[in-house]
């Protein structure tokens, strides 16, 4: 999300953004590490501090972060600009891996470089630990084809639960997003009964959530639940 920017420094930033996401692709197809001028500069704009930016953005490095390296890079004896981390005239690391072991840090992951405490915590080897893939054990909030979706309860579920996920939240639209097709309310007491056969099918190992019912249902009327 980019706050109170101009017209100008967001297209400034779009630019910047497919420039790194162009670099990410390279390495992809590549397999090589993405080097630290395709990289961080096209994230944190490094290259082109002159330029106006925005203060904050969603992904990869900030500025700060990247002036805190430097002045780390300095106090070590060492130049990090663009093209990577140098030692006299020596270009002696030129990928992120490099430069942050040369620099006496652990890799420090693109959603961390905030420009705040994340060196200090790094050489302290205490950085936080990120979500991953591996941690996430279900999926929510997912609509069937009795409102806007397009493949029914059962097809979903047992999608989700050949992925190795533990659940499945079904959150389909009531009759007041007519829009989308929204359930009637005898359409969600059949959904219901579905959903109880399908759990009854799968036991402990696999479990469907009707997740807008959980959160509002119970508090409503059982003639206007969900409306």
């Amino acid at each position: 999300m980019l706050i109170e920017q101009t017209p100008e420094q967001v297209a400034e930033w779009d630019r910047q953004v497919a420039e790194a996401e162009r670099a990410c692709a390279k390495a992809n197809r590549t397999g090589q590490p993405v080097d630290f001028g395709d990289n961080m500069r096209a994230w944190a704009g490094l290259a082109a501090r002159s330029s106006p930016m925005p203060s904050r953005a969603s992904s990869g490095a900030s500025a700060a972060h990247l002036e805190q390296l430097e002045a780390l890079a300095a106090r070590k004896g060492f130049t990090l600009d663009t093209a990577g981390l140098h030692h006299g005239r020596k270009l002696i690391a030129k990928s992120e891996e490099e430069i942050y072991a040369t620099l006496g840090l652990p890799f420090i992951e693109p959603e961390l470089r905030e420009g705040t405490d994340e060196i200090a915590l790094a050489m302290k080897h205490a950085l936080p630990k990120l979500v991953t893939d591996h941690d996430l054990h279900g999926i929510l909030h997912a609509h069937t084809d009795l409102s806007d979706g397009v493949d029914t309860l059962e097809v979903m579920a047992e999608a989700t639960r050949a992925r190795g996920y533990q659940y499945f939240g079904v959150a389909d639209h009531s009759k007041s997003a007519h829009y989308a097709g929204g359930l009637s309310v005898e359409e969600i007491d059949a959904q219901h009964a579905e959903i109880n056969l399908l759990n009854k099918r799968y036991g402990k190992s696999f479990r469907i959530l009707n997740v807008f019912w959980r959160l509002f249902g119970p508090s409503l009327p059982r003639r206007s639940r969900l409306f």
